[in-house]
This record gives structure tokens, C-alpha cells and sequence, in this order.
């Protein structure tokens, strides 16, 4: 048996260290991968929520148009009547300041 010097590790020392290594190294970069496929999971879940989450957004605003468009209907009609009611007002009013005084003292024949 040959005596080995000092601070040197015999060769089947080094191959075991190796192995250590590249086991170690293995068990990193699968763990990394598994991550990545994670984080890619995570990442497609979340798009296909968004997409769902906008299609919701689209079908509601789509049940509700119709909705708005007739309150909209119903306040323009709404203003378009007191337009008219205070248009008929003002003409009653120039026809009172135009007409003459004797013929409002007259009752309507």
C-alpha cells in the first residue's frame, strides 16, 4: 500500500465529490424547470382570466346598452317637452306684450 501525501485525496474521493456535483447540479436545473413551468402556468391562468374577465366586461356592457340607449331616448324626449313648453310660454308671452290693450279688454267672441 502506497502512502499518500499529505492534503491529496485519493482519485475515487474526487469522482464521489464529482458525482456530488453533478447530482446537485441535476436536482438545480430540474427545480428551475419546474419553476419556469410553473410561472408559464401561472402566467396563461392569468390571461386566460383577464380574457375572461373582458368578455364578462363586453356581455354586461352589451345587456346594459340597450338600456342606456332608452334612457337616453327617454331624456332627450324629456328635454325636447320642456324645450317645447317653454318655447309655448315665451310665444305667449310676446303675443300678451304685443297685443294691444283694448283687444284684451274685449272678451273673445
Amino acid at each position: 500500500r502506497r502512502q499518500q501525501a499529505p492534503g491529496i485525496l485519493p482519485p475515487n474521493v474526487h469522482r464521489n465529490h464529482q458525482d456530488e456535483l453533478n447530482r446537485i447540479q441535476a436536482e438545480f436545473e430540474a427545480a428551475m424547470a419546474e419553476n419556469d413551468d410553473r410561472m408559464r402556468r401561472h402566467l396563461e391562468q392569468q390571461r386566460q382570466q383577464q380574457m375572461i374577465f373582458q368578455e364578462n366586461m363586453a356581455r354586461m356592457q352589451g345587456h346594459l346598452q340597450p338600456q342606456i340607449e332608452r334612457q337616453r331616448e327617454q331624456q332627450r324626449q324629456e328635454m325636447q317637452r320642456q324645450h317645447q313648453i317653454i318655447m309655448q310660454q315665451r310665444l305667449r308671452q310676446q303675443q300678451a306684450i304685443l297685443q294691444p290693450a283694448e283687444q284684451r279688454r274685449r272678451p273673445n267672441v
